[in-house]
């Protein structure tokens, strides 16, 4: 599967015995096979550990909240015909939106589930300093995680399809490479 969110991500997923690796195309298209072969390593360690299948339990629960609220939004803007109210029925439902699935994602899974992550990784040095590495030349975590950029995508994204609305909740909760590529990563998921 290919992720099809604006930050470089990948995620596991894992559903009974289906195990599913998605990952962004500007990471295939950017990194070498070493770097990827580290990228696969550490997603698959949250199969072996048996981490993978809480997340994919909580991203489904997110997801499913983020989805129901979209969809409730979508219904009462047909009501209402004046394109600007629909439009501010979007901007609040993103205002509002981000911070309960921030809340939710904290209860559910929790700094606790990274840090059990990053001390399961600290095993494989090899791998953890590949990940290192390869967070040193993808991310720019001021230019892309600044509020102003994050709210200016935000109301951005109001007036797009709510299947871009959906990804982009999602993609701003924390993410265990936030942990692995440096500590302005932590800092903003915290």
């Amino acid at each position: 599967y290919f992720y099809n969110g604006s930050v470089e991500r990948g995620f596991i997923l894992q559903n009974k015995h289906v195990t599913s690796i998605i990952l962004s195309k500007k990471i295939l298209h950017s990194v070498s096979e070493t770097e990827l072969h580290a990228i696969c390593f550490e997603l698959l360690l949250q199969v072996k550990k048996g981490m993978a299948v809480k997340r994919t339990k909580v991203m489904f629960v997110l997801g499913s909240c983020s989805w129901f609220a979209h969809s409730l939004v979508g219904l009462i803007s047909k009501i209402i015909a004046v394109r600007e109210v629909r439009e501010a029925l979007n901007w609040v439902l993103n205002y509002l939106l981000h911070p309960a699935l921030d809340f939710l994602f904290s209860f559910t899974l929790g700094q606790g589930y990274f840090r059990k992550l990053s001390t399961f990784i600290e095993e494989y040095p090899l791998e953890k300093e590949l990940l290192i590495k390869l967070g040193l030349k993808l991310r720019a975590p001021s230019d892309l995680y600044s509020l102003p950029t994050r709210k200016l995508q935000e109301f951005s994204s109001s007036a797009r399809s709510p299947h871009y609305q959906n990804i982009l909740a999602l993609e701003f909760l924390p993410h265990e490479w936030d942990y692995f590529f440096g500590k302005e990563g932590l800092s903003r998921a915290q």
